[in-house]
């Protein structure tokens, strides 16, 4: 994180390895960057792709679009 103090929910890295067995429609070896979203959206895609049925998780905004 570019400052730890600040709990800055926008600059986290995330690094997501496969292919979610077909459900990412990414092609692979993709950098895909979403500045100014919230990081806990990632968390919805990823709920999503393991069939847990989320709609919002604290500051969440929505679903990235992977």
């Amino acid at each position: 994180m570019s400052n730890g103090n600040q709990h800055d929910p926008y600059t986290p890295l995330a690094l997501v390895l496969g292919g979610a067995l077909g459900r990412m429609k990414g092609r692979g070896n993709e950098h895909i960057a979403r500045n100014r979203k919230p990081a806990v959206n990632l968390l919805l895609n990823i709920a999503e792709m393991a069939d847990v049925p989320v709609e919002k998780i604290g500051p969440s905004t929505g679903k990235l679009d992977l």
